[in-house]
């Protein structure tokens, strides 16, 4: 619904993405510290790979959204 409000937000909507983003940064970074120090290999790729996943899909959102406007 917000995407369709005006094309002069289009910037607003870009900086909303990115701050997604960067949110998901913030959660992940600490998680997978703490999984290093506890010494967990296997849950630390998992979650990073997780992570990974999660990001490539934002953005093949993000550009299959903004390609649309």
């Amino acid at each position: 619904m917000l995407l369709v409000a005006d094309v002069r937000m289009l910037p607003a909507y870009y900086a909303l993405v990115g701050a997604i983003g960067l949110l998901q940064v913030g959660y992940v970074v600490p998680i997978w510290r703490l999984l290093r120090r506890k010494g967990k290999a296997t849950n630390r790729s998992r979650m990073m790979l997780a992570a990974g996943i999660t990001a490539f899909l934002n953005v093949v959102l993000a550009l299959v959204i903004f390609r649309r406007l």
